[in-house]
């Protein structure tokens, strides 16, 4: 019997070395491809992660501005224009229903109402409002409750630019500057050192250009005393305001021939630029010209008297 328990001793012994070796065997062989799976039951149905993108770090911190809900979309901004009566143009979100408008072209502001053309579209006649040289013009569009909602004609002049009041429920606003150049007019006939015959029933005529968009100009006519050192004006004939043709044509006979003397005249003259309120009054002049009035085929170029007839 106890030869039996020796031999069944040998046989467990020799059977657990065995499974020992098979297991040792099978973890050689199989151990590295258990290690690549995760060790909980879902790893069948899990991906791989890829690795997130790089950043750049000038994009990380980028934001993009809103556009903005009012523009002023004519006259451009930083435009240069001849025409004094522009029809301003502005586009704003249909949420508002009140667009003001300052001018400032000294050193006050206008303000003016402009007036809505629907969809967000209003429009202010610009005759009269701006003047030669450089003009800022801001639009701000509000919106008022109805009963605080201020009249089309609320047209003022303030000391200086403000903001909408607490009665509004937002505002946005758009600033543009621009130039206006006024061409200055040209005398055509006579021409610098001319000699224009006077008296009796011979009246200079003088003629010129100007803009179109300018329906008049100053004109004078002065007599000047002519020594070594200085020139004076001595008489002024003729100051007053001629109008064009409508093509931009414009001519003067002058009048009261009798008060004519012989000499040296300075021939000038402008447009009277006036703004919507009066003032003040630029004078935009063109070149003057110098000419001689002469007696008959007389030339007198300084003479106490009249021509006699």
């Amino acid at each position: 019997m106890s030869s039996t328990l020796g031999c069944n001793g040998q046989a467990m012994l020799l059977t657990s070395r065995s499974l020992l070796v098979v297991v040792f065997l099978a973890w050689i062989l199989l151990g590295p491809l258990l290690l690549e799976f995760p060790s909980n039951s879902y790893a069948g149905s899990i991906r791989p992660q890829t690795p997130p993108p790089k950043l750049q770090p000038e994009k990380m911190y980028s934001t993009q501005t809103a556009p903005s809900r009012i523009q002023i979309a004519n006259p451009k901004n930083g435009s240069t224009i001849t025409d004094p009566y522009p029809i301003l143009r502005v586009t704003a979100d249909t949420r508002y229903n009140h667009v003001q408008v300052f001018v400032n072209n000294r050193t006050d502001y206008q303000t003016y109402a402009a007036k809505e053309e629907g969809n967000g579209h209003w429009s202010l006649d610009m005759s009269g409002l701006l003047l030669p040289g450089r003009n800022n013009i801001t639009a701000i569009a509000t919106f008022y409750h109805i009963s605080l909602k201020p009249s089309l004609y609320s047209n003022s002049t303030i000391p200086s630019f403000y903001l909408p009041s607490n009665n509004t429920e937002g505002w946005v606003s758009s600033k543009i500057h621009l130039d206006l150049v006024v061409p200055p007019p040209v005398i055509s006939s006579p021409v610098e050192g001319d000699k224009i015959q006077i008296g009796g029933v011979t009246r200079p005529i003088i003629t010129g250009t100007v803009d179109q968009h300018y329906v008049y100009v100053g004109l004078s006519v002065n007599m000047l005393k002519t020594n070594t050192s200085v020139t004076q004006t001595i008489g002024e004939y003729y100051n007053d305001s001629v109008p064009q043709n409508g093509t931009g044509y414009w001519s003067v006979k002058l009048p009261n021939v009798d008060l004519l003397r012989p000499g040296m005249q300075k021939i000038t003259v402008w447009i009277p630029f006036v703004n919507l309120i009066g003032e003040p009054i630029v004078k935009i002049f063109g070149k003057p010209i110098f000419v001689g009035f002469i007696c008959g085929d007389r030339i007198i170029v300084m003479h106490p008297h009249f021509c006699s007839n």
